[in-house]
Parts: C-alpha cells; structure tokens; sequence
C-alpha cells in the first residue's frame, strides 16, 4: 500500500475497507511503499495499490514464492488521454508480473482488457456506507445555490478550470465550498489558494480541506449541486456518496462515471475539452431549481444499487480465492 493509506483520498478509503474485511477471516499483513527493502517481503498472495505498481512488480520478479494481485485505481493504461505515453507502456510490462488485477469500475475492466492484459480482471466497485442511505434533510432550496466539490486539491481533478468557469457565471447567485486534501500537492493547493484570493469571485469560495466523513456528510446535505470538474476518473467516490445524498451531478464524460449516473443525469454530462458546455452546464443547475430537484431524486433512487462496503469485502475474498 502507498505511504498516503491514511489519508482521506478514494483509493486509501477502498484500501482500508477492503483489507479491513478480508482481516476478518484471514491473516493479513499490511507494508506502505516507504517501509524500505521490499526483498524482506514473505511471499504468499500480494495485493498491491497501483501507485505501489512498480514496487510490487519488482518484489515479485524476485520471489518465486509470491502471487500479487493488483488494485488498480488509476493507471494512464487506461486513461484515454495517456494510454499512450512512456509511462503506460512501462505499466504494460509491469502488469505482466501481475496474476490478476482488480478495478474499480466496469469502465477500467473494458479498458485494460483492451490494453491486452491476459489475466482476469475483476470490477469490484467501491461500497457505500451505510450512513449515506439515511433520509436527507435538505433545507429549502436558496436564492443562492450550493455548489460544492469533494475532491483533493492536485492539478488533474480541474480546480482551475472550475473557478474560471464560475467566473463566468458571476452573473448569478450560487456559493462555491471545496473539501479536499491540501497536503497531497502542497506547491498546487497553494497556487489554487492564491488564484482563489485573486479572483472576483473570491467571496463566494469557501475551501475546507479533509474533513471528517460525520463533516462530508453534513456537507452534502447543506448543499444543493455536485460539481465534479476533473477530466478523467476511474470510479469516484464522492460522486456516489453525492448520488446517494439526492444531489445533481454535474460532471464530464470520462471514464467510470457515465456508469454511475442513470441515464437522465448521463444526458447532462458534458464532453470533456468543452469548456464551454461546462458552464453552461454548471449554468442550467444553478439557475433552475427544478432541474435540480429532478435530476438530484433520479441520483438517490439509482443510487440503491450500489453495493454495501460489507458486498465488496466479499466480492474480492471470493475473487482472491482463485489465486
């Protein structure tokens, strides 16, 4: 696992649940990335983080006597807009140590069966606890809408590019509120604070940094559109999270999350490079009330088909059992 597996980011939350699980009813060891010489390692079955790819890669090729399944949360194999730079075909040969790998969305199964990876690749999709099915208590809906954003602050989830387009929409009321970890790309979320603190706009922003997942919650309740701006993602988490708490998504066409939505929100995803339709997107949900509302109740009644964290525990113990 990576030495961030204690940070509030998707991957490490999926890492915690599912070893949390899996602890259970077998031995389990668990070694960060930074823990130093990997041939120390036992061997037996390894799942291994994609950020750990390399790491494990190399443990493997050096003991005959271990077996590594990976948990592939992001990998440029699989990201159209990388799939064909130096660092995926390096992954490519890496993978092949690999027995197996799991993903996290239907979206990254298809596209690493595409890339030619001959083993099994299993889709296990994250969980959704429990305390986000409760009912919602949203207030009223306000003359000045609730946008809101859960995402870490690093350069690929489009913080930027969600702030020049709500720049261009400062002819309309709405509030801004960014929750997110700011230590993962310190020299980023630095220069994010300080366009924040230049820009027009700078009194409608609000940015949290982690929260806790009781203050998360209470976040999503309080406000009233999901704005998810980056280019590309595996799965997301907050968005399902989002989804389950009755709130319009606002995001693009990438990856894992057209999956997610039910077919009247995917009508509203808009085309990534677009930076126009964005705004005008993002537009249409603070302007419209009612769409809201529409799209938000279509979110949480689709959002009862995801599966419970205890569902995915199972689904990759059962997985795990073939190696």
């Amino acid at each position: 696992m990576p030495s961030i597996h204690d940070r509030m980011t998707g991957g490490s939350i999926y890492n915690r649940r599912i070893l949390s699980y899996l602890a259970k009813s077998r031995q389990v060891e668990l070694h960060l990335a930074s823990a130093g010489d990997h041939g120390q390692w036992l061997g037996g079955l390894w799942l291994v983080d994609s950020l750990c790819l390399e790491a494990g890669a190399s443990h493997l090729v050096n003991r005959a006597d271990a077996s590594g399944v990976l948990i592939a949360h992001y990998l440029e194999t699989i990201d159209p807009q990388r799939r064909c730079s130096g660092r995926a075909a390096a992954e490519s040969a890496m993978l092949q140590r690999y027995s197996a790998v799991v993903t996290t969305s239907g979206f990254a199964q298809r596209a690493l069966l595409a890339a030619g990876f001959p083993g099994p690749v299993e889709a296990i999709e994250p969980g959704l606890a429990a305390e986000y099915r409760q009912p919602v208590r949203r207030p009223v809906a306000s003359r000045q809408p609730a946008v809101l954003t859960v995402a870490s602050l690093v350069p690929n989830k489009g913080l930027l590019e969600m702030l020049y387009a709500l720049e261009n929409l400062s002819d309309l009321n709405w509030s801004w509120e960014v929750i997110g970890d700011v230590d993962l790309h310190p020299a980023f979320a630095d220069e994010f604070r300080d366009c924040v603190s230049r820009s027009r706009v700078f009194g409608r922003i609000a940015i949290r940094g982690a929260l806790s997942p009781r203050e998360v919650i209470a976040a999503y309740d309080r406000s009233e559109i999901f704005a998810l701006p980056s280019q590309f993602e595996t799965c997301s988490m907050a968005t399902m999270e989002a989804m389950a708490r009755g709130l319009p998504v606002a995001a693009f066409r990438v990856g894992g999350l057209p999956d997610l939505l039910p077919e009247v929100s995917r009508q509203t995803l808009t085309e990534p490079g677009n930076a126009a339709g964005w705004v005008e997107a993002l537009r249409r949900l603070i302007a419209f009330g009612d769409e809201r509302q529409r799209l938000g109740e279509a979110n949480r009644s689709a959002s009862s088909s995801f599966p419970s964290w205890e569902e995915c525990g199972s689904a990759l113990e059962s997985f795990l059992s073939r190696f």
